[in-house]
């Protein structure tokens, strides 16, 4: 790679209302070593616009030493983070790199940065729960785990996240199965509570009872889900003690919850159905 200029690096941002949006672009406007065009998509459903930024990388890499997707949620942990990634790209060999984050819900790391070379290109996606996983064609070698470790961790993923960023967290980790995931936040309550760890929880937990195929921020179905929470969680001023039991009790497969899920999976329906429904 030529050392006559910066790199250049397509930064690609999806945004849904994030609480660390405005600190995020900050960061990444304050990069040193690298030249960065910073592409931030926002307003649209989850599946739209992944298939939109990874669109655009593809029309773009040609053009372009590296591509990096900052959410609008992570925060780069200081000056030289693109830089540094740029690095790991040396060889020509490496395609992808994938770096943890600090995470605030697990207080631990988390895969959370991906970062591309112009080698691989994408095959967009028509799975709204999995849109983020497209195919990705050209890869030679991954950087991951250890190899990685010179860079770790690259930034700070949820960092003071709001109510509905943070139920949203939890609905969709406990949707994909990540109850590993969920279970570290349930640990990171009980060492230092939070309650934005409170509301993660909460989504998990109504994630068992109501799930949803379309999980964007601003879908009706979604937002009716929230609401509901909220006005339980406020009464019962973030109760996530009672939270975390229900959910050790989903864990172990209690035929009870199991019974309750169906009442609701029941209810949902036909509340959806009915011709005066009400829409909150």
């Amino acid at each position: 790679m030529s050392t006559s200029r910066n790199p250049s690096v397509l930064v690609g941002t999806l945004a849904s209302g994030e609480a660390e949006l405005e600190e995020s672009k900050a960061a990444i406007a304050r990069q040193t070593g690298v030249t960065v065009d910073h592409v931030v998509i926002s307003g649209l459903p989850e599946l739209e616009a992944h298939n939109e930024l990874f669109q655009l990388w593809n029309d773009r890499r040609s053009n372009t030493d590296l591509f990096v997707k900052v959410d609008g949620d992570t925060i780069l942990i200081d000056d030289g983070a693109l830089s540094r990634i740029h690095t790991l790209f040396e060889d020509e060999e490496v395609t992808a790199a994938q770096i943890p984050l600090h995470d605030y819900f697990t207080d631990d790391l988390i895969v959370g940065l991906n970062c591309f070379s112009p080698a691989v290109s994408f095959r967009l996606s028509n799975d709204p729960l999995y849109c983020d996983r497209m195919q990705e064609i050209g890869h030679k070698h991954i950087l991951r785990g250890a190899e990685t470790a010179s860079v770790t961790p690259i930034g700070w993923h949820c960092k003071n996240p709001h109510p509905q960023q943070a139920f949203h967290f939890g609905y969709r980790r406990f949707l994909k199965g990540q109850t590993e995931i969920v279970r570290k936040v349930m640990q990171a309550w009980r060492q230092s509570e939070g309650e934005g760890r409170a509301w993660a929880l909460a989504g998990a937990r109504t994630a068992f009872f109501h799930p949803l195929a379309e999980t964007s921020y601003d879908t009706h179905d979604f937002q009716t889900l929230f609401r509901k929470q909220q006005t339980l969680l406020e009464g019962m001023n973030y109760d996530a003690t009672a939270i975390i039991e229900d959910l050790e009790s989903i864990f172990r497969g209690s035929a009870s919850f199991r019974l309750r899920r169906l009442f609701h999976k029941f209810a949902d329906r036909f509340e959806t159905r009915a011709p005066n429904a009400r829409s909150a």
